[in-house]
């Protein structure tokens, strides 16, 4: 009985250490090819999908990160031109983040590769 368990354990294990590798794999080329991580997608793709801009704090809720980590992942996508600061009507201390039109930014390509 153990050693069926000992099999099952290594067999999860190994099917971890794959999907943690092909993760990192999958996150380097996107790098490669794009110039954004994995987490930047991510917060590019919650703002894409979503229909008015949303606030770091519904990022981070959305996501599961901290709002720290959320300030920084958009301030490298805004100095990329992907995502615009937006001051939020009737509260001048919010800020919203939307993405810029991102056809303006990707080549014919790179855009062929997203569809």
């Amino acid at each position: 009985m153990n050693e069926i368990k000992d099999n099952s354990s290594k067999s999860i294990f190994g099917a971890i250490r794959r999907l943690v590798r092909l993760t990192y794999l999958d996150s380097r080329a996107m790098v490669k090819r794009y110039g954004i991580t994995g987490p930047q997608s991510l917060v590019l793709k919650s703002l894409i999908e979503s229909v008015e801009p949303l606030s770091s704090a519904t990022l981070s809720r959305k996501l599961n990160v901290s709002p720290a980590n959320i300030t920084g992942i958009i301030d490298r996508l805004e100095e990329k031109g992907l995502v615009k600061r937006l001051k939020k009507q009737g509260d001048r201390r919010a800020i919203e983040y939307t993405q810029n039109y991102i056809d303006e930014k990707l080549s014919r390509e790179e855009k062929t590769t997203l569809r």
